[in-house]
């Protein structure tokens, strides 16, 4: 179902960030990896319950396939920052340049 797939793509996001980052998840990593999980699930379980109400309201066809599209975007941004997440608590020494207009601000 859902949640297994889910579960399934945050474990390899966050395991191919570490080895690209080359290390090791701590514990702290593996708490922070179920925490984030947990909050997905929120979001996964609000995303059935918009769709179901949607369908309450008869929508045509192709409005729910443009809603699981925009979800599926934004899912796979997800993984993404997961996978970035991942990759910067593997390598503790990475060096993290800030550029363009922030930059300053932030310096």
């Amino acid at each position: 179902d859902v949640e297994d797939a889910a579960a399934a793509a945050f474990v390899i996001a966050f395991y191919a960030g570490m080895s690209d980052g080359n290390g090791e998840p701590s514990d702290a990593d593996r708490k922070w990896l179920i925490e984030r999980y947990a909050q997905e699930l929120v979001y996964i379980e609000a995303l059935f319950i918009g769709m179901d109400r949607k369908k309450a309201l008869t929508l045509e066809e192709l409005a729910y396939i443009s809603l699981a599209l925009f979800h599926a975007t934004n899912y796979a941004k997800t993984m993404l920052g997961l996978y970035n997440e991942s990759k910067l608590r593997a390598d503790t020494e990475v060096l993290l340049r800030l550029d363009g207009p922030d930059a300053e601000r932030l310096i």
